[in-house]
C-alpha cells in the first residue's frame, strides 16, 4: 500500500512539529509495510491543496492530511475534502462545546466562526477525536482511505493509542489483499455509531471493550478526552440494511461490556443526558462546588434545560460552608475542608439551602497552595437525597493530570453518580450509606456495605423500591440511526 502525507498550511513555527509528527508516521506505517511517499507541504490555498490531494488519490490508497491549529488551514482542508467528495459540511455541537471551552482555557483568540470550522466534518465522516483544536476524521472507499489528523505530535500519538493504528492496520491488509472487506459485486456498505462513556472506573475503557465478540467483525476506535470517551464502531455489510443491523448489534455488545459508564449512544456530553433525564424524573439537585473553580456550572450552562433541574453554590472559603451550608466548625476543625465528613455536610447543607431533592458536592487538594496538608489529587464526591448519602474518594496523584483535568474527571464523577441516582429512582441507588439526625452518616452494621465506600461496579442490580411513590424510572438514551460514510465521487477526478 502507498501512502502519501500531506501537511496543509504549516507555517514556520511549526517546522518543528511536522518534523516529529511526520518521524513518528513513517516509523507506524513502516511497521505496516506501507509504502510512504515524500511528504509534500502545501499551503493553505484552497486551489494548491486541492491539487496536491488530487494527485494523491490518483496513486495512493492512503492520504494522510496533517492540520495545524490555524482557522485558515482547517477551513482550506474542510473545503477541500468537501468539495473533492461531494460531501456537505456537518457541524459537530458537541465537538463545539469542547472547543469553546479549549479556547476559553488556552486563551486563543478564535471567533465563533473559526470555532464552528473545527467543529465540522464532512457527512458520514468516521470521527476520530483530538485533543486540541484540530478533530481528525476519516473517510472511506474502496480501497482507499483519507485522514484528517492533528498536526501536533503529542495529539498524533493519543489518537494512535485510541485506535486509529488499528485502523490503519486493516487498510494496510486489505490493500494487500488479506481481507476481502468487499464483495464480489463492489457493493459493500458500511454503518457507524458512536457510545459515550464516562471513564472513572477501576477498569480501563480499552478493558472492558475487549468483552465485545471477536466474532462481530466491528472495527472499534476509540478516543478520551479528561475522562470523557468517545467511542466509536463500524460495521459492513452487503447492503446497508446489513451493515446497520450488524452495528447495532455491536452497539448493545458494546452498551453490555460498558455497562454503567456507557452514559449516551449518540454524540453527546454527559451533562446534557443528566439534565434531560433529571427532568424526565422530575428530580432537582444543588451542587456546592468546593474545588472544580466553577467548571460544574460551565458545563451545566452548555445543556440545554440544565437550568431547570441544577444549581450550583459555589463554596470554595470555609465561611461559606459554615454560613451558607450549615457545615459545623467543629467538624472543618476535626476533620478538614478536604475530606469524606466535609464532602457529605456539604451535599446535606445544599441540599437544604436549595430545596431540592438532592444535594450534592465536590471537595479536593487542587494542587500547590492549598491550605491543608492532603495529597495533590484527593477528591471527595458526595449526593444525598436526605435518606441516605453515597461518597466516592478519587485519588489522582502521581497519574500526571493536570488541574483542570483534575476537576474535569471530578464534575464527571458527580454526574455520574447524580445520573445512577436518576436511573435508580424511584428505587433506590445501592450503596448508600444511611443519614441520621443533623446529616451525620449512620454507622453501619457489619454486612451492610462492610464500611466500605461504593465503587460503582455493580450498580445495575435490581433496583430496591422505596415505600414512597414517585416519577417513572429513566431510561438510558435510545440508540440514533447509524450513517455509512459516502463513496467517492468521480466529479472532481477524486477517484
Amino acid at each position: 500500500m502507498k501512502a502519501q502525507i500531506i501537511a496543509a498550511g504549516v507555517l514556520p513555527r511549526h517546522q518543528a512539529f511536522f518534523d516529529a509528527s511526520y518521524d513518528f508516521l513513517l516509523a507506524e506505517l513502516q511497521r505496516l509495510h506501507v509504502d510512504v511517499q515524500n511528504p509534500v507541504l502545501a499551503d493553505a490555498d484552497e486551489a494548491r491543496l486541492f491539487s496536491a490531494v488530487e494527485d494523491a488519490t490518483r496513486s495512493c490508497e492512503l492520504i494522510l492530511l496533517l492540520t495545524p491549529p490555524q482557522p485558515e488551514a482547517m477551513e482550506a482542508v474542510n473545503a477541500v475534502v468537501s468539495k473533492g467528495l461531494g460531501l456537505p459540511l456537518e457541524l459537530r455541537e458537541a465537538d463545539l462545546g469542547r472547543l469553546r471551552d479549549h479556547a476559553a482555557k488556552t486563551g486563543a483568540a478564535l471567533t465563533e466562526g473559526q470555532l464552528r470550522a473545527f467543529a465540522s466534518a464532512p457527512r458520514g465522516a468516521l470521527h476520530l477525536g483530538g485533543g486540541g483544536l484540530v478533530q481528525g476524521y476519516a473517510l472511506a472507499a474502496q480501497r482507499q482511505l483519507l485522514m484528517v489528523l492533528p498536526l501536533s505530535p503529542s495529539e498524533l500519538v493519543q489518537l494512535f493509542q485510541g485506535g486509529i493504528g488499528e485502523l490503519l492496520r486493516r487498510q494496510a491488509a486489505q490493500a494487500a489483499g488479506e481481507v476481502q472487506m468487499e464483495p464480489a459485486d463492489g457493493q459493500s456498505r458500511e454503518a457507524v455509531a458512536v457510545l459515550k462513556a464516562v471513564g472513572i472506573g477501576d477498569t480501563p475503557i480499552p478493558d472492558m471493550l475487549q468483552k465485545i465478540p471477536r466474532s462481530l467483525d466491528l472495527r472499534v476506535g476509540y478516543t478520551q478526552d479528561r475522562g470523557d470517551w468517545t467511542i466509536r464502531l463500524a460495521a459492513r455489510g452487503a447492503s446497508q440494511a446489513e451493515a446497520g443491523a450488524l452495528c447495532q448489534r455491536g452497539v448493545r455488545a458494546a452498551r453490555d461490556a460498558l455497562g454503567a459508564y456507557c452514559y449516551s449512544d449518540r454524540e453527546e456530553t454527559l451533562a446534557q443526558v443528566l439534565a434531560r433525564e433529571m427532568e424526565a424524573a422530575r428530580l432537582r439537585v444543588t451542587l456546592a462546588d468546593g474545588y472544580c473553580a466553577g467548571m460544574p456550572e460551565e458545563l451545566l450552562a452548555q445543556a440545554p434545560g440544565a437550568d431547570k433541574v441544577a444549581a450550583v453554590v459555589a463554596a470554595y472559603s470555609n465561611k461559606v460552608k459554615v454560613q451558607r451550608l450549615g457545615v459545623s466548625q467543629k467538624l472543618l476543625g476535626q476533620h478538614g475542608a478536604i475530606s469524606r465528613q466535609a464532602a457529605v455536610a456539604m451535599a446535606v447543607g445544599a441540599k437544604k439551602l436549595g430545596g431540592t431533592q438532592l444535594g450534592a458536592a465536590i471537595v479536593g487538594n487542587p494542587g500547590p497552595g492549598a491550605d491543608e496538608d492532603k495529597p495533590i489529587g484527593l477528591v471527595y464526591v458526595a449526593i444525598t437525597d436526605g435518606k441516605e448519602v453515597w461518597v466516592k474518594t478519587l485519588n489522582l496523584q502521581g497519574q500526571g493530570a493536570d488541574r483542570d483535568t483534575i476537576r474535569s474527571i471530578a464534575c464527571l464523577q458527580a454526574f455520574h453518580m447524580l445520573r445512577l441516582y436518576t436511573n435508580h429512582y424511584p428505587g433506590v441507588l445501592p450503596g448508600g450509606m444511611a443519614l441520621g439526625a443533623g446529616g451525620r452518616i449512620v454507622p453501619q452494621r457489619q454486612g451492610d456495605h462492610d464500611g466500605k465506600e461504593n465503587t460503582f461496579m455493580a450498580m445495575f442490580s435490581k433496583p430496591r423500591r422505596r415505600a414512597t411513590a414517585g416519577g417513572p424510572p429513566v431510561s438510558s438514551a435510545r440508540s440514533s440511526a447509524a450513517r455509512g460514510p459516502a463513496k467517492w465521487t468521480n466529479r472532481t477526478g477524486c477517484v
